[in-house]
């Protein structure tokens, strides 16, 4: 529901004047007649009074108080983490008002109101709420550029990403229309380090622009020190979708990977639905993995239904015809790679693995805002548990809820790498083909949480490989 105002304040009742002041007005506005707003007045002083005195009894905490409306109601809440509430349904009897106190704020709310109720919001707390139906219902539409389609035959023309203010401000905009500010690579957001990303080739950014000079899309190439670029941050906007711009920002990617001279291109298709990696399969991408509970709980879009961190596979599409190396593979899964392999065309060389006895090479990073972190093990040596279990602490002291682990494949140890890192959770999801200095092996840990494969969207050769770590698992 639209939120038309919020109010965090401390449980002191000199605030609550105020606070009833906010609320009147808005009830006002919604053309509400003074005799209704009297009651719901004494309704709200009573609900938000009570969590006042007794959420928390002993100590200056924090309580909110939100106001949301739709066209169809007007809804008052007030929430917090206090003392719970909840001693079933209270009966008002005006006959013993002494000995039931409490009900006495159920009635002023059962005659002020049309609709109330209370619920559990598990770590966030409890709310309760108060709801009145707009007679005159005003229409509320929150403001964006949403509001009109784009024309059935709009001309789009895709161009690079200039790195002037009005360019990269186009760019910003289509993020900020589809994530607000939950986008997973905050630096995208600050123009400065945009147009630093594109001077200094970290990527290559494009808009789709209409006949209008309006921004319908924006997509971008990033580039990254040992993998292919990525086709990524693909945002089509709501009055221009269904225009088949998505596909001709993918194609257009394709091509201008070609003409860069680079040797492969890879994009991460959603795996919470599967509109993408059908796209993908179109322009020749190969299923090669996935990586499980990628994306943070709390990303603001329209596909994030359940509040839950989202899925997403990942896909290669090799442009170059004369690949050749070699990749140690772990055992259990060798004859699945080789497959892998096969469908995206690379012959490549299997040798037997053997032991270093050098020191490790990794690396490892979080991702504070996506609540994940990575490890990129360049040469796995003969302290590798000891570096791994270091890392994954480390990680995990950080807050991150899944980690990312790339073993080179190049490396002759990566299969006595890979069954270590099982030792500590970690699983196989997949591969990421066509690095510069070798192919990795892609592995994740979940640490408490299990992969909810029945909500992972998939449609062919994503099916069958998800059905693969399905089995694995």
């Amino acid at each position: 529901m639209p939120k038309i105002a919020a109010v965090s304040f401390l449980n002191d009742e000199w605030i609550l004047g105020s606070v009833l002041h906010l609320i009147d007005t808005v009830a006002e506005r919604f053309g509400m007649t003074s005799a209704k707003r009297l009651k719901l007045g004494m309704a709200c002083e009573d609900m938000i009074l009570g969590r006042i005195k007794n959420a928390y009894p002993r100590s200056d905490e924090t309580i909110d108080v939100d106001i949301t409306v739709t066209s169809e109601f007007l809804e008052i809440s007030v929430r917090d983490k206090g003392a719970p509430y909840w001693q079933g349904e209270i009966q008002y009897n005006p006959e013993k008002v002494d000995e039931n106190a409490a009900g006495l704020e159920e009635f002023l709310i059962a005659n002020a109101c049309d609709s109330s109720g209370s619920e559990k919001l598990g770590i966030e707390g409890q709310r309760r709420f108060v709801r009145l139906n707009l007679l005159s219902p005003i229409a509320f539409e929150t403001k964006n550029s949403t509001e009109e389609r784009a024309p059935e035959n709009l001309q789009i023309d895709i161009v690079e990403t200039k790195p002037e203010e009005k360019d990269i401000f186009a760019a910003i905009t289509c993020i900020y229309d589809e994530y607000r500010y939950s986008y997973g690579y905050e630096r995208l957001y600050y123009p400065e380090r945009f147009k630093e990303l594109i001077v200094s080739g970290g990527l290559r950014s494009f808009l789709a622009i209409g006949e209008n000079g309006e921004t319908a899309g924006h997509y971008c190439l990033s580039a990254a020190e040992d993998f292919p670029p990525e086709w990524a941050t693909v945002v089509v906007r709501r009055p221009f979708r269904g225009r088949h711009i998505f596909d001709r920002m993918c194609a257009h990617g394709v091509e201008m990977a070609k003409q860069a001279g680079e040797r492969a291109i890879m994009t991460q298709p959603t795996a919470y639905h599967t509109a993408t990696q059908k796209v993908a399969q179109r322009y020749g991408y190969s299923a090669t993995g996935f990586l499980f509970q990628y994306v943070h709980a709390d990303i603001e879009s329209e596909y994030n239904k359940t509040g839950k961190r989202l899925d997403l596979a990942v896909a290669v599409k090799p442009l170059a015809n004369d690949w050749n190396g070699f990749a140690y593979l772990p055992e259990e899964h060798s004859d699945f790679i080789r497959q892998i392999y096969d469908d995206l065309g690379m012959k490549l060389d299997f040798p037997a693995p053997f032991r270093q006895s050098q020191p490790t090479v990794m690396n490892h990073t979080v991702n504070n805002l996506m609540k994940n972190g990575r490890i990129t093990v360049t040469r796995a040596g003969n302290d590798f548990e000891k570096e791994l279990s270091h890392a994954t602490g480390f990680l995990r002291q950080n807050k991150a809820e899944m980690v990312e682990l790339l073993i080179n494949m190049s490396d002759p140890a990566a299969a006595f790498a890979y069954e270590t890192a099982k030792k500590y959770g970690y699983f196989f999801t997949g591969i990421i083909p066509c690095g510069l200095m070798g192919d990795y092996l892609i592995m994740q840990n979940l640490f408490w949480a299990r992969v909810d494969f029945e909500s992972v969207a998939t449609t062919d050769k994503y099916t069958e490989f998800l059905d693969y770590i399905k089995g694995k698992v």
